[in-house]
């Protein structure tokens, strides 16, 4: 009897071994991987979209979007400070060589050439420039360039070349030539030539002011 149960328990134990092998080769194809689902946590950090035209948030990033603003200069740079501003034109034209004379190396950004050009603005253009004020991403790459070696930018303004404008005012066209060099008077890059119109009108009596300052 004892040897009967023994036999039967053997039989028993090769069937199940035979079964778990069946099942194990029952998959389909030929793969021996098994699949794995996840469950996901709602609650887990989801990866950040972005798409083309947003703005890049890299570490390395050194350029952000912090706005800075336009502080009007009480006084014009030693050059143009003798400026006769009973003559329209001279008034567009140094107010050109001001704006686009830079020092990287000492100017936050373009930004300090405008500010330094406020006393030849009207008081309404130069409260639009200062409430707007400037992001990074407004920055002419050609300051970015200039920067990395702290050029110092300087602005030929060629002759006026009227245009018609509103009655009452003056119109004008220049092309501007900027060219940086290294402090040690070594050129950095190609000169940039700009065409940017100047708007000027009546201040007072007989001097003229800045109204518009727009590259074409």
């Amino acid at each position: 009897m004892t040897k009967t149960i023994s036999r039967a328990l053997l039989v028993l134990g090769a069937l199940v071994a035979m079964a778990a092998a069946v099942a194990g080769c029952g998959t389909s194809g030929s793969s021996s991987t098994t699949a794995t689902t996840t469950t996901l946590n709602p609650n887990a950090p989801q990866a950040q979209q972005w798409n083309p035209g947003d703005p890049t948030t890299d570490t390395d990033t050194t350029v952000t979007d912090e706005t800075s603003t336009v502080t009007p200069a009480s006084t014009l740079p030693p050059g143009q400070a003798t400026v006769d501003r009973t003559d329209p034109a001279a008034v567009a034209k140094a107010t050109l060589m001001i704006w686009y004379s830079w020092d990287t190396g000492s100017d936050s950004g373009p930004e300090a050439g405008i500010a330094r050009a406020t006393p030849l603005l009207s008081p309404d253009y130069a409260q639009t420039l200062i409430n707007s004020g400037s992001s990074a991403s407004d920055i002419d790459p050609n300051w970015l360039t200039w920067a990395d070696q702290s050029a110092k930018v300087s602005a030929d303004v060629s002759s006026p070349q009227p245009t018609a404008g509103a009655p009452g005012v003056q119109r004008y066209t220049f092309t501007v030539t900027q060219t940086a060099r290294t402090r040690e008077g070594a050129p950095v890059g190609a000169p940039i030539v700009r065409n940017v119109a100047v708007t000027c009108a009546p201040a007072g009596l007989n001097d003229w002011q800045v109204t518009e300052v727009a590259e074409q």
